[in-house]
């Protein structure tokens, strides 16, 4: 006897929707738990009458559920219709983007190396500009030559100001 599915809406997560496709795709069952709230939506399941009726009766008592699909409905599901053939065909369509976001991933790795070493050069230039300013003076221990900044100083000892 060929068992006849009823369609029904559900309001199913990605999770659930990877769940029941790779279920689909492998050739197995799965079971997915439901919150009161998902168990009316827009994504179509063809259910049992036996699950349609424990749907029905959890929406009347304001419950979640768990539901169970058989590797035999699944298979139906994807051949009528439904989310399950576009499911399908997720890994093709991720293995493309995958491809795409390490290119993609690889150009922001070289944009922000570039701009780690622009940062890094300018932080170097700002630190010998600083460099270059402060050599030669301040506070230093020594004997100075020359006149310095007037007659007195003379001899040695601590001096403020350039190194002569």
């Amino acid at each position: 006897m060929k068992t006849k599915y009823i369609s029904h809406g559900l309001s199913l997560t990605e999770g659930q929707k990877a769940t029941l496709a790779n279920a689909a795709r492998n050739g197995t069952g799965a079971t997915i738990r439901l919150t009161y709230r998902q168990l009316h939506g827009e994504d179509n399941l063809g259910l049992t009458k036996g699950q349609a009726n424990r749907v029905s009766k959890n929406l009347d008592q304001g419950r979640g559920m768990e539901l169970r699909f058989t590797k035999t409905q699944l298979k139906h599901m994807t051949k009528n219709g439904g989310f399950l053939p576009l499911l399908a065909l997720l890994p093709l369509l991720f293995g493309g983007l995958s491809a795409a976001g390490g290119v993609a991933g690889g150009a922001a790795a070289i944009a922000k190396a570039v701009q780690a070493k622009q940062a890094a050069s300018a932080a170097q230039a700002e630190a010998e500009r600083h460099n270059r300013v402060l050599e030669g003076s301040g506070l230093f221990l020594g004997r100075q030559t020359t006149g310095g900044c007037c007659p007195r100083c003379k001899g040695s000892g601590l001096y403020l100001g350039k190194k002569n």
